[in-house]
């Protein structure tokens, strides 16, 4: 604030008090960063107190009262909304003029105490465009309970006006909680692989929705290239299943929905009996990084996949022709657990 006065942009205020009201003028506007392109001068803001006047004579008065104000304090206020034509002509304002400012859109609409005002038309309206929902939620291809909640209750009508629409949406959350429509589980499951040449890992996610369709994504993928110094494909395979790890429980831990249950794979036989005997029956190479998986991961987290199935081998080797695979998972994922591979630390 000193350095504010010392700038001549505000000055003391005088101790007499007026109307038991005390005024606020920052200098600067707010920007909003979720509302791009907008601004609003908020030496408008004790208009915010505005009231309806029973004619435009006496709204005309008043509004160049304030004005005259604000002017000898040297705060133009400009930008003036109403929808009284006679009112924005005596102010020497256009109809096309607002207090908000939207480079996007020509819409005369503003927000009042929360709901959208036409001052064209003098209505109230609702907004129902939705813009920040996913496409599928919107087409109904993937509804969820909370994505239902957040479109039922993002409708503000503190006056009741659209209550034949939000009574029949509240209904339709009530029947949902009524039927116990449970969120379709989630599965996390990581493939691992090493070549001669490279090794990588990738995290793909399942879910099972109340129809009992089966449907599985890529959601991340690391590679890496082997180093110049000849290492051996098991060590390789052991580098990749530390990656794999560390990559799922970054992505675990970032993510807002969390998995029932989590699954790596490897095609490595050699893997698996280093992580069955345990990290302190190995020399440091290997101790340190069954350590680094035991953190992340459970010996019964752990499965055996052949190479033809494992998903993590296209990113090693050769690049196939067709990349359906790579980016929706292996085949047996798209049926139940009981046709999966089950050869794992049993051998």
């Amino acid at each position: 604030m000193k350095a504010l006065v010392n700038k001549g942009y505000a000055e003391r205020a005088p101790l007499h008090r007026t109307e038991n009201r005390t005024w606020y003028l920052p200098h600067f506007p707010v920007i909003n960063a979720m509302k791009p392109g907008k601004y609003e001068s908020f030496t408008t803001l004790p208009l915010k107190q505005r009231r309806s006047f029973e004619t435009e004579q006496k709204a005309i008065d008043i509004a160049q009262r304030v004005r005259d104000v604000h002017r000898e304090a040297r705060f133009e206020l400009k930008q003036w909304t109403s929808n009284s034509k006679r009112l924005l002509t005596a102010l020497n304002e256009t109809s096309e003029q607002k207090k908000s400012i939207d480079l996007h859109t020509e819409n005369s609409s503003e927000r009042v105490l929360g709901l959208n005002w036409n001052s064209d038309r003098d209505e109230l309206t609702f907004n129902l465009n939705l813009a920040r929902l996913p496409h599928d939620i919107m087409n109904s291809e993937r509804p969820t309970k909370r994505q239902v909640l957040k479109i039922v209750m993002s409708l503000f009508d503190p006056l009741g006006l659209a209550s034949p629409v939000t009574t029949k949406a509240k209904q339709l959350l009530q029947e949902i909680w009524r039927r116990d429509i449970q969120t379709p589980p989630h599965y996390s499951y990581t493939f691992v692989d090493a070549s001669e040449t490279a090794y990588a890992a990738a995290l793909y996610w399942r879910a099972t929705d109340s129809r009992g369709h089966v449907s599985t994504s890529l959601i991340i993928a690391k590679s890496r290239v082997a180093p110049l110094k000849i290492t051996s494909i098991p060590r390789l395979e052991l580098q990749a299943a530390v990656m794999g790890t560390r990559m799922a429980t970054t992505v675990i831990e970032e993510h807002d929905r969390k998995p029932n249950t989590k699954f790596y794979w490897t095609d490595s036989k050699t893997v698996l009996t280093w992580l069955k005997n345990g990290a302190r029956s190995y020399k440091p190479f290997v101790a340190h990084r069954i350590a680094a998986i035991e953190e992340n991961s459970t010996l019964n987290e752990w499965r055996w996949v052949p190479t033809k199935q494992n998903v993590a081998d296209d990113a090693t080797r050769n690049v196939p022709r067709n990349l359906d695979r790579w980016y929706n998972g292996p085949e047996f994922l798209q049926h139940e657990s009981n046709d999966w591979p089950t050869e794992n630390l049993s051998f």
